[in-house]
């Protein structure tokens, strides 16, 4: 559960997992603010730029990882769903790890 001074984990956990449940229910649907993109797609997309926020903050980055530096989503539709709420997962410890800065009291 999300601390007072990080609500918007509850939020970030919230809207993962409901991209991960339509990935599971059909994720060759259309994304129509994305055109040419369905919700593998999308799926593939968020779980990684979780992954390079998660290494940002574990990492103490001064910028992002490159693209080339973060993972790829699986190349198997049905293992993305699962990639997306592992990621989105290991973004939430990190951010409410001690290392992120964050706390009660922000």
């Amino acid at each position: 559960m999300a601390t007072p001074a990080l609500p918007f984990l509850e939020h970030l956990l919230t809207d993962a997992r409901d991209l991960a449940a339509l990935a599971r229910q059909d994720g060759t649907a259309a994304v129509d603010s994305c055109p040419g993109w369905d919700v593998n797609r999308l799926a593939g997309h968020v779980g990684r730029v979780h992954r390079m926020a998660t290494a940002s903050v574990a990492l103490r980055l001064d910028a992002p990882p490159s693209a080339e530096q973060s993972p790829r989503a699986p190349s198997d539709p049905a293992e993305v769903s699962d990639w997306l709420d592992e990621g989105v997962e290991a973004l939430a410890a990190v951010l409410r790890s001690p290392l992120a800065g964050l706390s009660d009291n922000a």
